[in-house]
């Protein structure tokens, strides 16, 4: 089962382990990110948590954290997308109408 739980300041431990991995980076942005880059990342995704549904979430799967996901919206949908694990995906997609 896969669950999600919207990102707070205190996964910050969390979101650096995952964007300094440089397996993982390495299919993302091709490099990790600096401590420093972390953390303007974050305090950046903290703004966008405003939202009540798109911003930023863990990802579990059978209560294990698996990655990171992000709810995003454009003009043609809504959509669970981001990193989980070392691989990027799309969870699931909701049609706007």
């Amino acid at each position: 089962m896969i669950e999600l739980r919207k990102m707070d300041e205190a996964d910050y431990t969390a979101y650096e382990t995952l964007v300094t991995d440089e397996r993982v980076m390495r299919y993302i942005t091709e490099h990790p990110l600096t401590k420093a880059e972390a953390k303007r990342r974050f305090a950046s995704i903290m703004e966008q948590q405003r939202h009540d549904r798109l911003g930023s979430y863990l990802v579990y799967q059978d209560e294990t954290w698996i990655g990171i996901g992000h709810i995003t919206r454009d003009t043609r949908l809504y959509a669970i997308a981001g990193t989980v694990g070392s691989r990027i995906c799309v969870l699931t997609r909701f049609p706007t109408a």
